[in-house]
């Protein structure tokens, strides 16, 4: 027999597994889980290596009843898309899937829960938003609007931890370029800046959107507490919706006071900024045009 296979080392192996922190405790023989298992055996879905429980400090998951391995592919056999783990799993220990860096309104539509700290959360902003607070008499809004659909730059414009994204406040230069200034927009989508004036004027504009979406996620936060109260068939549901809107206002506040100091500094920069000089040419004495 060949050394740490007799009975004496099996039995050690087991109450070294049960005694594991993180093991699971099985939770198959609930009535929802049951439930859960015959909907899925209805819709052709059978796994026998993995079973619910619920694990220590993480709460409930999937246990492994053996040691799994190898990817995520499709499978020509089955002509199914099978996921495997890309890492080793030990036998009774929870199985974590990567949802990769989505940012918390889908991770609650797609997969149901809003996690805690989400460092891709962000706050996002739609068209109709991002020109709500700019003069309706500008003539050239239209082409303005077309220029940033032709170049990708009217999607994905996000408010995060970190402040507004940098496409947001490149959108907003476009938009927010006077008449004079109009023909150097390509300056602008490369990063370039073009005047005070319109650093200020982007920044004000993108304080008061973010007021705006502070304002709209303090008074949801009011009316799903009311819900709370009444609905309480709904009481987990509203909880999700609830902490999704406490997360994005903590996120709205956080954008608020990096916009806050964006905006002191452009305050004190000198209101003539001057180029550098070309090659063999000597510097204005003034102003660059």
């Amino acid at each position: 027999m060949k050394k740490g296979r007799g009975r004496t080392s099996r039995i050690r192996r087991r109450k070294l597994c049960r005694s594991s922190p993180s093991r699971g405790v099985n939770e198959s023989y609930k009535p929802e889980f049951i439930a859960l298992k015959k909907w899925l055996k209805a819709r052709k879905f059978e796994d026998t290596n993995l079973i619910p429980a619920c694990f220590p400090g993480t709460g409930r998951g999937l246990m492994s009843k053996t040691s799994l391995q190898v990817k995520a592919a499709f499978n020509e056999e089955t002509r199914c898309y099978e996921i495997r783990t890309g890492s080793g799993c030990r036998r009774h220990e929870e199985v974590f899937i990567c949802y990769g860096p989505h940012d918390s309104r889908r991770l609650l539509l797609e997969y149901g829960f809003v996690p805690c700290g989400n460092p891709h959360a962000c706050v996002p902003v739609s068209q109709d938003v991002l020109v709500k607070y700019l003069p309706s008499t500008d003539k050239q809004m239209n082409k303005k609007i077309s220029i940033l659909k032709d170049h990708d730059f009217i999607e994905n414009l996000t408010f995060g931890w970190d402040g507004p994204s940098w496409r947001l406040l490149t959108a907003l230069k476009l938009l927010c370029l006077e008449a004079g200034e109009f023909p150097r927009w390509k300056k602008v989508l490369l990063g370039e800046r073009i005047s005070d004036t319109n650093e200020k004027t982007s920044l004000d504009v993108a304080q008061k959107i973010c007021r705006y979406f502070t304002e709209e996620a303090s008074a949801m936060l009011q009316k799903v507490s009311h819900m709370k109260d009444k609905e309480m068939a709904l009481i987990h549901q509203l909880t999700l919706v609830e902490t999704l809107w406490t997360e994005e206002l903590k996120i709205l506040r956080a954008s608020a006071e990096t916009l806050s100091g964006l905006q002191a500094a452009v305050r004190d920069s000198p209101t003539c900024l001057r180029s550098p000089p070309l090659l063999g040419v000597a510097p204005s004495a003034g102003c660059d045009a």
